[in-house]
């Protein structure tokens, strides 16, 4: 496999990880309104469909550790490399917001199969926990993208169009303020 070819397959890979990590979060960022909305009782029914949810963690290692690759592939491009690390530190956080809030917030109600005596608090801790961890995947998945899409010479190519135009326009006005004369 040449070079291209590898490059290829880590912006394949690198991509399709991040929306495998994306779908799932996205999914808890659309049904948060009505889930909010739901009494005590029914929230409790509703929270046993994620029962099995924990392999889709199993996506996040290989997707950080693709946009890490990412990262190193991309340092002598400053563009791609922001984006790419961008990428990995919102990947980063959303998981670190997994740990730090959500999980503790299933340790608390033995994974939704008893309801806490703080019921509010600790739904709107899962809750709102994975509506920022969605966010923060969707940027993930915008930066990726900008980095891995979005080659240097086009880059380049678009700010060089845009530096024509301005010159361009800056150069009629001129022309034109020569043409009309004093007034």
């Amino acid at each position: 496999m040449n070079a291209a070819a590898t490059r290829q397959a880590l912006d394949f890979a690198s991509i399709a990880f991040v929306v495998f990590v994306l779908v799932p979060s996205g999914a808890h960022l659309l049904e948060m309104p009505n889930k909010l909305a739901l009494a005590p009782d029914d929230y409790m029914v509703v929270q046993r469909s994620y029962d099995g949810w924990w392999y889709v963690g199993l996506v996040i290692p290989p997707a950080l550790f693709l946009v890490a690759a990412q990262v190193v592939l991309r340092w002598r491009d400053r563009a791609a490399f922001g984006a790419a690390l961008a990428s990995f530190a919102c990947l980063a956080a959303a998981h670190a917001i997994f740990w730090m809030f959500t999980f503790p917030a299933n340790q608390a109600t033995p994974n939704w199969t008893a309801k806490p005596r703080d019921f509010e608090r600790v739904r709107a801790q899962w809750e709102w926990s994975h509506g920022a961890g969605a966010l923060l995947d969707l940027a993930a998945f915008a930066a990726l993208l900008w980095a891995v899409v979005v080659e240097p010479g086009e880059r380049r190519s678009h700010r060089a169009a845009l530096y024509d135009l301005e010159w361009s326009a800056s150069r009629d006005r001129t022309a034109s303020a020569r043409t009309a004369g004093p007034r």
